[in-house]
């Protein structure tokens, strides 16, 4: 079991309302909620700096329906689907991690005032807060709209 398992599992029964949670052999933290493939990472707080998270984008999470960030504890979580990742991922000036081999995007996650994602030098601010603390379902209602 991984460091942070148990509070993954959490997050993914809030937002999953009672489906089937599948782990799947699609990739590390990818699970089936349903038909719907979920990719959830969890980032722990550092303490010198508060409200502030990092997140990569690694190609092989690009197969997920959705990707779910959990900001230090399973109270503070983002339910973002695959296009506006995808957006973040492709994004010609995102910021890169070069330390890693193939394309790795770095998002810096702001969620105490404003809920924004930074992940570009050009690109304006990205404000996620439509997904915070939202199950799969709404999600969908969301992107019907």
């Amino acid at each position: 079991m991984s460091k942070y398992e148990a509070e993954k599992t959490a997050v993914l029964e809030k937002i999953a309302e009672g489906k089937d949670i599948k782990k799947s052999d699609k990739g590390k933290g990818m699970y089936y909620i349903g038909e719907d493939l979920v990719h959830i990472r969890y980032n722990s707080q550092d303490p010198n700096i508060p409200f502030q998270f990092w997140f990569s984008i690694y190609s092989s999470a690009l197969v997920a329906d959705y990707e779910v960030w959990v900001l230090g504890n399973t109270g503070v979580f983002y339910t973002i689907p695959s296009e506006v990742i995808k957006k973040i991922y492709d994004d010609p000036d995102a910021y890169l991690d070069k330390s890693k081999d193939g394309r790795v995007v770095i998002v810096t996650i702001q969620w105490e005032d404003e809920s924004r994602a930074i992940f570009s030098r050009k690109t304006d601010k990205l404000y996620i807060e439509y997904y915070f603390q939202c199950t799969i379902d709404q999600v969908k209602d969301f992107q019907n709209v």
